[in-house]
């Protein structure tokens, strides 16, 4: 059965189904395939990504936030807009990650936007040779402007 198509019934709403091992082996498919050494970390809930090195170091993949954090990092050797400014490595790496998942799930878009916003804090926190999202900046076409205009504002209220 394809893993795209095959959804179950929790009572609420569809979601997408993938076994937890099926997650962790599309992640090491991928890096097999693109010559990508992975470096497993016990517990972490992040990853990093060594481009020069071919190398990514993350956690076990156990379930969807943990797969598109392994999508991201791969997505950062093999992603769009990887040779340019921080923010934007950050969104092609999640565009990657997107394009290639198994499934996106509300799970995945919910660690998707909860990244780029850290990001987009640490952007509009620095000076100096930061470049700072403009109203047709990329990160627009994943991030919900509105939204996360909204959240900056909450989350810097004393």
């Amino acid at each position: 059965m394809d893993m795209r198509t095959h959804t179950r019934y929790t009572g609420r709403m569809p979601i997408p189904f993938v076994a937890a091992n099926a997650w962790e082996r599309d992640v090491c498919r991928l890096c097999r395939q693109h010559g990508i050494e992975i470096r497993w970390r016990e517990h972490a809930a992040a990853g990093r990504a060594y481009p020069t090195e071919r190398r990514i170091t993350i956690g076990r993949v156990k379930g969807p936030a943990s797969y598109a954090i392994a999508l991201h990092e791969i997505g950062h050797l093999l992603g769009p807009r990887q040779t340019s400014h921080r923010l934007e490595k950050e969104v092609g790496a999640w565009e990657w990650a997107k394009a290639h998942a198994l499934v996106w799930t509300d799970r995945m878009d919910a660690r998707l936007h909860k990244s780029l916003l850290s990001y987009l804090r640490w952007a509009l926190r620095r000076r100096g040779n930061v470049i700072k999202p403009t109203d047709d900046h990329v990160i627009w076409t994943l991030l919900d402007r509105q939204t996360a205009q909204e959240q900056l504002t909450r989350s810097s209220e004393p």
